[in-house]
């Protein structure tokens, strides 16, 4: 379980490396698809998605650094994994509920596609946000 889970969070870092382009290169990033192009997105939003984009890297690394402390075996990681479990509950539920906000007053968010794709991405993070938090309390309650 704690190897399963260390991977599945560890694996978090292809998300936060693509924040970390979308905030170097935005153009790259968009290219990539990682963010939305900019003829299917309002300027707030781009500004917006822009402005998440610098916040993530200050805060979602804690997950994945979670996930390698788990591998390591290390005392750390259900604190950390607290943290993170936090942080992609908070930012899952957040930007899901914003991104519908902007729909329903009609800015416009990107394609279709990539539309299913943030909400995608959002749940994974509400889902993998509670599982951190279960497995830590878990292992917390243990010690």
């Amino acid at each position: 379980m704690r190897i399963g889970g260390g991977i599945l969070f560890l694996l978090m870092w292809v998300v936060y490396l693509g924040q970390v382009v979308s905030v170097i290169n935005l153009p790259l990033a968009q290219r990539l698809g990682l963010q939305e192009q900019p003829d299917t997105v309002d300027p707030v939003y781009a500004r917006d998605a822009a402005g998440t984009a610098r916040w993530d890297l200050l805060s979602m690394w804690t997950l994945p650094l979670a996930g390698l402390l788990m591998l390591l075996d290390s005392s750390w990681w259900p604190h950390l994994a607290l943290i993170g479990g936090a942080v992609y509950v908070d930012t899952g539920g957040r930007q899901g509920i914003k991104l519908l906000g902007y729909r329903r007053e009609g800015v416009r968010v990107g394609s279709s596609q990539a539309v299913d794709l943030a909400f995608g991405v959002y749940a994974l993070f509400l889902v993998l946000g509670l599982l951190a938090i279960i497995v830590a309390l878990f292992e917390l309650a243990r010690s």
